[in-house]
């Protein structure tokens, strides 16, 4: 039997038993709605990022645009739309990537990564809750940005490499 904790306008926050091998084991889940990231290229070797503030964690951090998908959208559709409103940039071409959960221990956040080409220049109309910096940064620059622990959001780190790894080289 669940027990719902908190509910939000973001996510429920539950409490519920389950039997596994003869175990008991109590479970709290937090379940919230499938979310888009996207990894924006102004060209080849250049990212737009964003420093953004992050009030859980009380700092500014380096992470790729992302959000919610909202009732009946279609994930390539809110990665588009929150590509505009965080960044001020539209896509011509926005290419999935791959589906990841955001931390599978815990939470039901589902995240689609897309990548994003070319770029161009709109207007930007980020939430009201959202303060955040773009900025231009090259590629090779972003990957010596993971390695020396300055880019720490796990979403940017994943699609960072993913890109690197299974989209350049080809």
């Amino acid at each position: 039997m669940e027990k719902v904790l908190v509910r939000n306008k973001l996510f429920k926050v539950s409490a519920y038993t389950i039997k596994k091998h003869n175990k008991k084991i109590k479970v709290f889940r937090i379940s919230e709605p499938a979310k888009v990231v996207v990894l924006p290229f102004l060209n080849n070797n250049t990212l737009l990022l964003e420093h953004q503030y992050r009030a859980a964690i009380n700092r500014y951090i380096y992470e790729i645009p992302a959000g919610a998908i909202e009732r009946g959208e279609k994930p390539v559709k809110a990665a588009a739309r929150e590509l505009e409103e965080e960044t001020g940039y539209t896509a011509n071409s926005l290419k999935f990537l791959f589906w990841m959960y955001s931390s599978p221990g815990l939470s039901t956040e589902i995240l689609y990564a897309y990548s994003a080409h070319n770029l161009i220049k709109s207007s930007r109309n980020p939430d009201e809750d959202e303060i955040i910096d773009v900025k231009k940064i090259r590629l090779d620059k972003a990957l010596q940005l993971i390695k020396n622990n300055t880019i720490r959001d796990a979403k940017t780190i994943a699609c960072i490499l993913y890109y690197l790894r299974f989209i350049k080289r080809k």
